[in-house]
């Protein structure tokens, strides 16, 4: 995962980090994608999940309100894992999201971290003790930075 975008409904980036790997502006892709996502809804109901350019594909969830959107190269094989984990973690945020914890989520998800095991449901009953680790250094984390 090279990346990870908060946008809200209007096409506002709330947060984000890895945007290097995206040439542009924030301001424009975040309009970019709340009006893709507002044309596509119009049409047929739904809306887009998935964008690729060239090397890059993007996938887009929702959390709440917002749009939650991870960079990856069209190689990486655990792209759909490591976005829900990334949902799920926001989701389970008790806290609004900013630069830093998504720095600070992207660096959990990445090479090394099982992202499935955080994306997985109840019914499968994973071990969780590592994604319970990563949520207490987290919260930690937060209560000495805010």
């Amino acid at each position: 995962m090279q990346g990870i975008f908060v946008i809200d409904e209007a096409g506002i980036v709330r947060a984000s980090v890895g945007y290097e790997n995206l040439r542009g502006d924030a301001a424009l892709f975040g309009g970019f994608l709340s009006a893709i996502q507002l044309f596509v809804k119009s049409l047929s109901g739904d809306e887009v999940r998935e964008l690729r350019f060239g090397e890059l594909r993007l996938l887009i969830g929702q959390v709440g309100s917002d749009y939650v959107v991870t960079l990856h190269s069209t190689s990486e094989e655990d792209a759909e894992s490591q976005n829900r984990a990334v949902q799920k973690l926001i989701e389970d945020e008790r806290t609004p999201v900013d630069d830093g914890s998504l720095s600070l989520i992207l660096s959990m998800l990445t090479p090394g971290q099982e992202a499935s095991e955080m994306a997985a449901t109840e019914e499968e009953k994973p071990d969780r003790s590592k994604a319970g680790k990563s949520r207490k250094s987290a919260e930690d984390w937060g209560k000495t930075v805010f």
